[in-house]
C-alpha cells in the first residue's frame, strides 16, 4: 500500500470514527433530552398528585388546625395577665382567668339560687365533673319541691333556669374539648411536618385543665404551651393549608 493508498485510509478511518462519535453523541443527546422530559414529566405527575393531597385534606387539616389555634389563643389569654375581675378591677391570675374564658366562672363552688330555697354552701371543687354532678344534683333536687303559691312557682323556675344555665356553660366546653382532642390524634396522619410529641402534650395538658383545673394542671398547661408555640406548630400546618 502507497502511501497515498494510506493517506485515503486514514482519510476513511477518520471520518468513519467522526461519524461514530457523531452518532454516540446525538444518541446521548437524544437520550438525555428524553430523559430530561421523563424527570419533568415524573415531576409534574408529583407536583400534581401532592396538589390532590393537599386538596382532600384540606378540610381534615382545618379543623385539626382550627382547634389548636383556638387552644392555643385560649391559653395565651389565659396566661396574658389582662382578663379583669369586673367586681374589684384586680388582674385575674391565670388560673382564675382560664376558667373565666372557658365557663364564665372564676371558681367551682356550690352557688345559691335563691336563700329562700337553697342554703349557700361554699364548697369549691377542682374536678368539672364533680360540679356539673353538684348543679345537677341541685337541680333534681328544686324539681322535688313542690311551689307554695304564684311567687314561690316563679322562684323555683328562677332557680331551675340559674342550675341549667351553670350546667350548659360548664359542660358544653368540657364536651367540647373531650371530642376535640380525640380528633387532634389524627394530626399524626395528616401533618407529616410537625413534632406531633410537642402537639401533643399541648394538647393533654389543655384537655387535662379543662377537665381539672387545679394548679399543677394550670402550670402544666403552660410549660407545655411555651414547648408548643417554640416548635412553630401552628404556622407549619398554615404551610400545608396552603393550596
Amino acid at each position: 500500500m502507497d502511501c497515498k493508498d494510506w493517506i485515503m485510509f486514514a482519510a476513511t478511518l477518520g471520518a468513519g470514527v467522526l461519524t461514530a462519535i457523531a452518532t454516540v453523541l446525538a444518541v446521548w443527546f437524544t437520550n438525555k433530552k428524553t430523559s430530561e422530559n421523563y424527570e419533568k414529566q415524573l415531576n409534574e405527575m408529583q407536583r400534581s398528585q401532592e396538589q390532590n393531597v393537599n386538596i382532600q385534606l384540606f378540610e381534615k387539616r382545618h379543623e385539626v388546625y382550627s382547634t389548636l389555634d383556638t387552644w392555643n389563643r385560649i391559653t395565651k389569654l389565659a396566661f396574658s395577665k389582662t382578663i379583669i375581675n369586673l367586681a374589684t378591677g384586680d388582674i385575674l391570675p391565670p388560673k382564675k382567668a382560664f376558667m373565666q374564658i372557658l365557663f364564665d366562672e372564676t371558681e367551682f363552688k356550690t352557688k345559691e339560687a335563691t336563700e329562700s330555697i337553697i342554703n349557700y354552701n361554699p364548697t369549691y371543687y377542682e374536678r368539672t365533673d364533680d360540679y356539673i354532678r353538684m348543679l345537677n344534683g341541685m337541680l333534681q333536687h328544686l324539681n322535688t319541691i313542690e311551689s307554695k303559691d304564684e311567687q314561690h312557682t316563679r322562684t323555683l323556675e328562677q332557680a331551675k333556669n340559674h342550675f341549667n344555665n351553670q350546667i350548659h356553660r360548664v359542660s358544653e366546653p368540657l364536651n367540647h374539648t373531650k371530642s376535640e382532642r380525640f380528633r387532634l390524634e389524627f394530626a399524626k396522619h395528616i401533618y407529616t411536618n410537625i413534632d406531633f410529641d410537642k402537639l401533643s402534650s399541648f394538647a393533654d395538658a389543655f384537655s387535662n385543665a379543662v377537665s381539672i383545673v387545679s394548679d399543677n394542671n394550670i402550670k402544666r398547661l403552660e410549660e407545655t404551651h411555651k414547648i408548643f408555640e417554640e416548635a412553630k406548630i401552628l404556622e407549619k400546618m398554615e404551610e400545608l393549608l396552603k393550596l
